[in-house]
């Protein structure tokens, strides 16, 4: 059962892919059917995860934290290993990267444009919440307010363009093109190869496509309506932040 499974030798994480692959095997439900707002509301499911979660708290000894504490200073390893939401934040984090690490090596591959493009952004998640959690541990509650509202944009996108696959070549192109922006600012200078990768994205897309929301312009034809908030009304996706707050 998950006790056997989910204890941890000393060198090795208290959860990784093998913990997964035992979830998934055995996990009896097929409806994974998400409701209106994106979330599955299964009961079996639920509960099902539920005595995954509590046979792995029931296993927690002080070597689970190793791998998100490293290079923590003292005050937050302190935090990391007492405080019980920070526990939470990291059981979360371990179950949530394994599946991730599980997923991705099972059925994505780099020749797939789309399958890799929702693998980097499912990726930035991790390390956004990587920053969130040291903001908890540091006592910053508000760097984590800032960071919750990148998560959800980032939730967003990946809904976006997982609903709207034929965006995924020009995501990964604009987010190319803006890497080279911000090194081009920093260096003042880019160096040749680099400059005419800039140049044939320039010629590949018409003027608008450097505009921050500019990769959506093949599905969101209206420039001035190339907004996170235009994402979010079509994804039925505004509860979880006021529209206000949404550009």
């Amino acid at each position: 059962m998950f006790q056997n499974i989910v204890k941890m030798k000393k060198e090795y994480m208290i959860i990784n892919e093998k913990v997964i692959k035992y979830f998934i095997d055995n996990c009896k439900v097929y409806d994974f059917t998400p409701n209106s707002i994106g979330i599955i509301n299964n009961d079996e499911l639920s509960d099902y995860i539920d005595k995954m979660i509590t046979e792995t708290i029931k296993s927690i000894d002080e070597n689970m934290f190793q791998e998100i504490i490293n290079n923590k200073i003292k005050a937050e390893v302190e935090t990391a290993t007492v405080d019980d939401t920070a526990k939470m934040l990291n059981i979360f984090y371990l179950i949530a990267s394994s599946t991730y690490n599980y997923i991705i090596t099972k059925y994505f591959v780099e020749e797939d444009i789309y399958k890799n493009v929702l693998g980097n952004i499912a990726r930035y998640s991790f390390d956004i919440f990587i920053q969130m959690f040291s903001l908890y541990l540091s006592g910053c509650t508000m760097g984590i307010l800032s960071q919750i509202r990148i998560l959800y944009e980032n939730y967003l996108i990946f809904n976006y363009i997982g609903k709207h696959s034929e965006l995924a070549q020009c995501y990964y192109d604009h987010a190319v093109y803006k890497k080279y922006i911000l090194s081009k600012e920093y260096w003042k200078t880019l160096g040749e190869k680099e400059q005419n990768e800039m140049n044939s994205l320039e010629k590949k897309y018409d003027n608008t496509f450097t505009d921050d929301i500019g990769w959506t312009y093949k599905v969101i034809k209206e420039r001035s309506k190339r907004k996170i908030i235009t994402m979010a009304e079509e994804l039925n996706l505004l509860d979880y932040i006021a529209s206000s707050d949404l550009v």
